[in-house]
């Protein structure tokens, strides 16, 4: 009974972010739930190593992106009402980090301060914001951490579903009494 509209944005850009934001205010002027789920990965290996232009990008989509898309999404989240909230999509990886992954790791923790802030300067607004931070997930942006890798026990590699479940909740009304959370959602 659900209708669903796809859109093509880079939110990493601000031009297309902002035509994104201005099609979902013409055709329904609010939004009920904001998922911020964008990530990039650029570097891999020794963090020391890693070129200035791989740290730029993923600070720029990791976090700057995901600032800027919620602050130009505030007006359309407050004509939503009480109902409003922002779930953030972090990772384990911002309260554990790895040595070969440590500044995406480091943009992670970034969004988990994030959300602790945010929810506070947006209680008042009642705009909820919270965020989930996934283990390792069978994805393809996570496969080469975990394709091919028996080192990694099968029940610690979740799927998308069990984070979808977790993410359902906390931003229906199940998880109204939520706000300023970080879930970690790890086997």
């Amino acid at each position: 009974g659900y209708k669903v509209e796809g859109y093509t944005c880079n939110v990493g850009n601000k031009t297309e972010r902002q035509e994104l934001i201005k099609k979902i205010a013409d055709k329904h002027g609010r939004i009920d739930v904001l998922v911020c789920n964008q990530a990039s990965s650029t570097y891999f290996g020794t963090q020391m190593d890693i070129p200035e232009a791989a740290y730029d990008k993923m600070f720029d989509l990791n976090v700057k992106s995901i600032f800027f898309l919620i602050k130009e999404c505030k007006e359309l989240l407050i004509n939503a009402g009480k109902e409003a909230n922002v779930l953030v999509v972090s990772s384990i990886a911002g309260r554990n980090p790895s040595p070969y992954l440590g500044v995406y790791d480091m943009t992670k923790a970034a969004l988990d301060n994030m959300v602790h802030w945010l929810s506070k300067e947006f209680m008042d607004l009642s705009i909820r914001v919270n965020g989930i931070a996934p283990g390792l997930i069978k994805t393809e942006f996570s496969g080469v951490l975990w394709k091919g890798n028996e080192s990694v026990p099968e029940k610690a590699k979740g799927t998308s579903e069990q984070i979808a479940s977790v993410a359902a909740t906390m931003s229906s009304r199940d998880g109204s009494f939520i706000n300023g959370e970080i879930y970690y959602v790890h086997g």
